[in-house]
């Protein structure tokens, strides 16, 4: 049965629109010139990062499980797939990137209530993390940028670079595990074979790659838009910082959201000049899709799941 495997598929894909175009736009915008590399770096990473540390899939698998009934259910995996992606789509087609991390744990405890099943206690837990990996961007971007904004260049490719390429490896190692995680148990696989699967990882990344070239349009614009047009020392800062706590996040096994983090990092480079140059009504724009993502998806997840049958026999 291929309708599961296509939907994760329909899901990677949409990810790599939410998530990927904007990282590489910043990346782009930094270097002031358009090259694979990026492309290529970010989508390697979501192929051979999961393999390192499976604990954020590990988590993934269980949101999408039915504890009630003492496994994997692939009606209930279904419903959580189609009440996400959608909930993605919706949000993503005004060209603002919300939060995968939480349409997922929308979608699922919205799909696990209607089954009678809901996991409170992973969803309180995922929550609570989500929400302080932000508020951790900024406090190790607001510490970086003031302790060392004397000595850190204004402009610097070489510092760019490598905060992409951490980037790289936070997003691999995070919103990585969670497209290969569904994948491999919309396939019928455990998340062990899934993550050291060349055909999975490759099917995964390349789909992942597609959704990033053909959602760059919007990400170009949605970083010409944002809330900050920050210089390239923002932009490296922003890296760095982001990509330490979403590391964090990854070695606690909690999946978060790296544009998130990202937001929440780059408001730690503002001055105090800088808020007067806050265009505030994407601000509004950002935080009222950010708002809507998890009940969207909780409402999704529940029509979703009753809709495939899937209450308490």
């Amino acid at each position: 049965m291929w309708v599961i495997p296509m939907l994760a598929l329909v899901f990677c894909l949409l990810g790599g629109r939410n998530d990927g175009s904007p990282l590489v736009a910043i990346n782009l915008k930094a270097a002031r010139r358009v090259t694979a590399a990026p492309f290529l770096m970010l989508a390697t990473a979501v192929a051979l990062l999961p393999a390192a540390n499976s604990r954020v899939g590990g988590t993934i698998v269980a949101m999408v499980s039915s504890e009630g009934s003492g496994g994997q259910s692939p009606l209930l995996l279904a419903a959580v797939l189609v009440a996400a992606s959608a909930t993605l789509l919706a949000l993503n087609g005004g060209g603002v990137p919300t939060s995968i991390t939480l349409a997922l744990v929308g979608a699922s405890s919205g799909a696990g209530f209607a089954g009678g099943h809901p996991q409170w206690h992973l969803v309180l837990r995922v929550l609570g993390i989500a929400i302080l990996s932000p508020l951790v961007a900024f406090a190790i971007s607001r510490t970086i940028y003031l302790l060392f904004q004397s000595r850190t260049p204004q402009s610097s490719t070489t510092m760019v670079f490598l905060g992409f390429l951490l980037t790289c490896i936070a997003y691999g190692s995070n919103d990585g595990q969670k497209m290969i995680a569904l994948f491999g148990t919309a396939m019928g696989v455990d998340l062990g074979t899934a993550t050291h699967s060349a055909a999975i990882t490759a099917i995964v990344a390349a789909t992942f790659l597609t959704g990033v070239l053909t959602g760059m349009p919007k990400g170009a614009a949605a970083l010409q838009r944002g809330t900050i047009v920050p210089d390239s020392r923002q932009i490296w800062v922003t890296l760095w910082a982001a990509s330490a706590a979403v590391l964090v996040s990854s070695a606690l096994g909690s999946p978060v959201s790296m544009t998130q983090s990202i937001s929440g990092a780059l408001i730690g480079t503002c001055q105090t000049n800088d808020w007067r140059k806050v265009r505030w009504g994407e601000a509004r724009r950002i935080l009222i899709a950010w708002a809507a993502t998890l009940p969207m998806a909780w409402i999704l997840g529940y029509a979703a799941a009753n809709g495939l049958d899937l209450l308490p026999l």
